[in-house]
């Protein structure tokens, strides 16, 4: 009941002793988390059909018209559909070492499991030492009051540097399944890194919720983790490429002699010396793992919401900068949507409705509703609770549809015009077919006309001479 009152006073704005009030706020907030992300994916994808509609690429086979990866490697042979000859490779060895890369990644999920646990139990021992004020020797008196934050900075340290060894790890595993095209290498990049970015990035705030149920330190991890993340991300995204840039200048300056001969470096120059800005996968995985803080655990911790929104303001503005003073001109790729990232986003969407429902049995509000009801009936009633919330997120699904009203009537009149300039064609070609056949009938007649001509021509000839011929026999016989 304390707990509660902490929570209501702090976090929802109440300031009496209601424990009624914060549960129904809670479970407000819970069910909140539940329908904002089904309505802001479905409202995206309806922006993302308008811009591509706007772009030409709604409805276009992007990925056929897709050119090879420079680093597909194979052997040459005739592909069964074009008939062209291209660079081949066997599909069962590509399962094959999925199936391997699969492995380590489950070897790499171990890694983080242990390390995790390690240091939840290095906390205890922290901890412990805390409240009975038993500190080493070696450690000096003005550290001791910091020694309670070390494993609170020691976890997003251990998240961010595992985050960095699998992602080389991931990386290397899928160049090694040697991908033909870059769509489905992204793809297939996005699949090993979401599993154990969620796992990485999740797994504390798991273990505290659900075998710690600790919402006291749940709410302090949480907080944590995102602020670490946050500040750390920010600075170095807009920080790391810039002072790259600039260093890279410098030892062109410095190189080519431009400080003696004070000769201008040309734009071209310095834009060469800028770090290259390959893909936005790292952009998405960030907005994924901060929509999975807020989506999941803000229910126990509602400021996250208020600290990713603050966060996005700031990351819209530094990922400007970023792009225009940090890094090359990005090259242009055609797209229709944002491809395994909708699906992604989705899949957290429908987790998250899992974790909220599980979230208020564990608090025991379901029990403080219906006191009457056994530890079965409150299970059955969070997991009915659940199929509602679903199914929920289903009909706001199906309500909203993923193309705007505007798109399809212009797609619709373009295909109109499409089909009727095709029947248009079509008309035309059969048109030139039918002329074509009529002038070959007309020639084949003429020709055969001019042989039945010749013909004749020839018989009138040959009478002739036989006319002759007869009077001259005659003439030869009288004399």
């Amino acid at each position: 009941k304390q707990w509660y009152q902490r929570r209501v006073r702090g976090l929802y704005g109440y300031d009496d002793d209601d424990v009624v009030a914060a549960d129904r706020c809670f479970t407000f907030y819970a069910f909140f988390n539940v329908v904002w992300p089904t309505i802001f994916l479905e409202l995206w994808k309806r922006r993302s059909a308008a811009l591509a509609w706007e772009w030409g690429t709604l409805g276009r086979d992007i990925e056929a018209q897709e050119t090879q990866r420079p680093q597909f490697k194979g052997v040459l042979g005739a592909n069964p559909v074009t008939g062209e000859v291209e660079l081949q490779y066997s599909a069962l060895l590509r399962q094959a070492k999925q199936t391997v890369s699969l492995v380590l990644s489950g070897c790499c999920l171990l890694v983080v499991l242990v390390s995790m646990l390690a240091v939840f139990r290095f906390d205890d021992y922290i901890q412990h030492i805390c409240r009975n004020e038993a500190f080493p020797d070696f450690v000096p008196g003005f550290l001791t009051r910091f020694v309670r934050y070390t494993p609170k900075v020691l976890l997003p340290i251990t998240v961010g540097i595992l985050d960095a060894l699998y992602s080389n790890i991931a990386v290397a595993l899928n160049n090694w399944e040697n991908y033909k095209h870059q769509r489905t290498y992204e793809n297939w990049l996005v699949l090993k890194l979401i599993l154990f970015k969620f796992v990485n990035s999740f797994l504390a705030l798991f273990y505290i919720a659900f075998y710690l149920q600790d919402f006291d330190k749940l709410q302090e991890t949480l907080a944590t983790l995102l602020i670490t993340k946050q500040i750390v991300g920010n600075c170095g995204e807009i920080l790391g490429p810039t002072l790259i840039s600039w260093a890279k200048v410098y030892l062109l300056r410095r190189s080519s002699g431009v400080e003696e001969t004070k000769r201008k470096i040309s734009q071209v120059e310095t834009e060469s010396e800028k770090p290259r800005y390959d893909s936005s996968f790292d952009d998405y995985l960030e907005m994924f793992i901060q929509m999975g803080y807020v989506i999941l655990f803000s229910a126990a911790y509602p400021m996250a919401a208020v600290w990713a929104f603050l966060n996005n303001i700031v990351e819209i503005r530094g990922d400007a900068f970023k792009m225009v003073n940090g890094l090359q001109r990005p090259f242009m790729k055609r797209v229709e949507d944002i491809g395994f990232w909708q699906d992604a986003f989705e899949i957290l969407s429908v987790i998250a409705i899992v974790v909220n429902c599980s979230l208020i049995g564990i608090r025991g509000q379901v029990g403080r509703w219906f006191p009457s009801f056994t530890a079965g009936q409150q299970i059955l009633f969070v997991i009915m609770m659940e199929h509602i919330f679903l199914s929920i997120k289903f009909i706001i699904d199906r309500a909203i549809p993923d193309v705007p009203a505007w798109v399809q009537l212009a797609s619709a009149k373009e295909r109109y015009k499409r089909n009727r300039a095709l029947k248009g064609l079509s008309s035309i070609m059969r048109t030139a077919r039918l002329k074509g056949q009529l002038q070959k009938k007309a020639q084949q007649a003429k020709d055969r006309l001019g042989k039945i001509k010749g013909e004749e021509g020839d018989e009138e000839v040959l009478e002739q001479n036989r006319t002759v011929a007869g009077q001259s026999n005659s003439r030869y016989k009288l004399e």
